[in-house]
């Protein structure tokens, strides 16, 4: 986003919770806030916080209260890796390869249900026949902050309801 010319100015992350996972490298999201000049606050995401913002990217799975969502005047973008709302939750990449077409990117503004809300945009993520299911959720990946940059840049006025 920041190489975009959208400078964040609060990153909100929730409490770490160690799942038992282990990285290649190691992620610090303090330091990127750091390095952005932005505010980086740990906090649950079922409370609301002044932060002064008028949009929210939300990204990972969180569910957030409609009192959160409120804070944020204009919204809480998220971007999806499948087609909404028929692809929805947590089984997305499953869902879009056991489809058998092409794959879908969905940007929207969130509601507090599961992946609803109002659509901003939706791209297409060509399948080849000779990809792999990693394949196909690695170009699902790349295709992701890009559908996310064009979201931002696009006419709110205009979103669709999902």
């Amino acid at each position: 986003m920041w190489l975009n010319g959208f400078e964040p100015s609060v990153v909100w992350a929730a409490p770490w919770i160690d799942h038992g996972k282990s990285f290649d490298f190691e992620f610090k999201p303090e330091l990127y806030a750091l390095r952005l000049g932005a505010e980086y606050i740990v906090s649950t995401h079922k409370q609301p916080i002044d932060h002064g913002c008028a949009l929210g990217v939300i990204l990972g799975a969180k569910i957030l209260p409609q009192s959160v969502i409120d804070t944020f005047p204009m919204g809480i973008v998220n971007i999806h890796p499948g087609k909404l709302p028929e692809h929805g939750g947590l089984e997305s990449y499953n869902l879009e390869w056991d489809a058998g077409s092409d794959g879908t990117i969905t940007v929207h503004l969130i509601d507090k249900y599961i992946d609803k809300g109002w659509r901003i945009l939706e791209r297409n993520v060509a399948r080849y026949k000779d990809d792999t299911y990693e394949s196909f959720v690695s170009r699902m990946n790349a295709e992701q902050m890009p559908a996310l940059i064009d979201a931002l840049c696009a006419n709110l006025s205009e979103v669709e309801k999902i």
